[in-house]
């Protein structure tokens, strides 16, 4: 295995490692792109997503390697698919070592908060997994945001680390209550993550 290490300006240190079945981005100890990425969102709508035929235009919010693609590209084969990365190491890292995933993808380098406010495009489904590392940037997870997010879309989906052992992990999806009394949410627990639908 050898591993590079880059300098990014919104994520600090990354790292990427080369494994046996490829690359794996890293940053804060927490894996950002890889297979491990892969078996998230492959279970995620596997159990989670009913209306495949009908989903045509996705938007993926963060996209760091793009490790979402495979999953994608499986689920929604038809499916016209755009993506927001607000950091520019990231887009650089995924174009040079996960070519494979960023082929069928119109990506774009952007605030996903600002991009978010000014569009006006209507999606079938958004994916909002935007990370600093194992932080998600603080807007993401406002009750406005996501009223935002609904009139552009009938389905979203939140990827929410959470780890058990930490604490105060519960006070981190604590505004999933108020969103339950907007929208119906749905939550898919996995090892280290949830995955909220609504």
């Amino acid at each position: 295995m050898t591993t590079q290490r880059f300098q990014s300006h919104y994520n600090d240190i990354i790292y990427l490692k080369k494994e046996e079945n490829g690359y794996t981005i890293i940053v804060n100890e927490y894996i950002q792109s890889g297979t491990a990425i892969e078996r998230i969102w492959d279970e995620a709508f596997e159990k989670l997503i009913s209306n495949y035929k009908n989903t045509n235009k996705i938007l993926i919010l963060g996209f760091a390697g793009g490790s979402i693609m495979k999953p994608i590209n499986s689920y929604f084969p038809k499916a016209e698919v755009y993506a927001v990365e607000i950091d520019p190491i990231m887009i650089t890292l995924a174009k040079k070592y996960f070519p494979e995933n960023t082929k069928d993808v119109k990506l774009i380098e952007s605030d996903a908060i600002k991009f978010i406010k000014k569009t006006k495009q209507k999606f079938d489904l958004i994916i909002v997994d935007c990370y600093l590392g194992d932080a998600q940037p603080q807007d993401t997870n406002s009750i406005n945001f996501f009223v935002k997010l609904k009139t552009l879309t009938p389905t979203v989906l939140l990827n929410q680390l959470f780890i058990p052992t930490q604490k105060n992990e519960l006070g981190k999806i604590s505004f999933v209550k108020e969103l339950d009394n907007l929208y119906k949410v749905t939550a898919l627990k996995l090892p280290y993550n949830i995955i909220f639908k609504f």
